[in-house]
């Protein structure tokens, strides 16, 4: 029974699929069309079949900011109640391989991860919420640059 109840809600969950991922390649490209510009950032490039699949949206801050950069700007969208986040981790990194790995040994990637920053993404955020989040965190960016 409990297969069967589980299988139900999987087709009524993939029902709305098509439309969930329409929805978020909206949102997608409504971050891309207003941060394209931002000479501070690095964005996600769409997919070469054109599609959008992301699970979030992030964009990483240009070389010459640093993870406290990072974490003030980070800290900035939060005051002003944009839910954002630091998210990137170095896999091999991770407490599960920390008999293998230690820091400096991806550093690259390590300094990627600290660059990053996702914001808000969901099919809940409309084009008005889109435009607030890039307008706050460019004024992050310039308020962090200028206090360097």
């Amino acid at each position: 029974r409990i297969g069967m109840l589980a299988a139900a809600c999987g087709f009524v969950r993939l029902a709305g699929f098509q439309e969930t991922c329409a929805t978020l390649e909206e949102v997608f490209l409504g971050y891309i069309r207003r941060l394209a510009l931002h000479p501070d950032l690095v964005l996600p490039a769409p997919c070469a079949e054109g599609t959008v699949s992301w699970s979030h949206f992030a964009v990483r801050l240009g070389e010459r900011y640093s993870r406290d950069d990072r974490d003030a700007i980070v800290q900035g969208l939060l005051r002003h109640d944009i839910a954002a986040l630091a998210p990137a981790v170095v896999l091999p990194l991770e407490p599960a391989f920390a008999d293998q790995h230690s820091p400096g040994d991806f550093p690259m990637a390590e300094r990627a991860a600290d660059r990053l920053i996702a914001l808000p993404f969901s099919t809940a955020i409309h084009d008005r919420e889109i435009d607030l989040v890039c307008q706050t965190l460019q004024v992050m960016i310039e308020r962090q640059s200028i206090m360097r």
